[in-house]
């Protein structure tokens, strides 16, 4: 695949290349090429069937995967993009954790109407929401 293709799939791609190919950001060539082999082998339209189709998406996506990991310049972009969906994701699970919490205190605290309560006092120090 040529390389401008790669680093348009590394930034728009949603696909975990890590995860597919059983590896971690820090693995090295030798240990890229071998997890390549093996994951091909698992799921090669020949080894299972031209009718499975999802194993030849998986194929399909363990190629891109391959040749993107072997490129440093697009491994690089694509380590950076990673990074930048798992925060993004990290922040999201925050915020509607801390929302969900409001939403029980809040409700809590209109129907007791007791401002100090325990439940209070647990979401103003455990979450650093402050209720009124």
């Amino acid at each position: 695949m040529p390389a401008d293709d790669l680093k348009a799939y590394a930034t728009s791609s949603s696909t975990d290349f890590y995860a597919l190919l059983d590896l971690t950001p820090h693995s090295s060539q030798k240990e890229l090429d071998r997890q390549w082999r093996k994951t091909a082998l698992k799921y090669h339209p020949d080894k299972v069937g031209a009718s499975d189709a999802a194993a030849g998406e998986k194929f399909h996506l363990a190629q891109i995967g391959y040749d993107l990991l072997s490129d440093p310049a697009a491994k690089a972009v694509y380590d950076c993009a990673r990074g930048a969906r798992e925060r993004k994701r990290r922040e999201r699970e925050v915020f509607e954790g801390r929302r969900a919490c409001f939403l029980v205190c809040w409700g809590v605290m209109r129907w007791a109407g007791k401002v100090g309560s325990k439940i209070g006092r647990l979401c103003s120090t455990e979450y650093g929401i402050r209720i009124p």
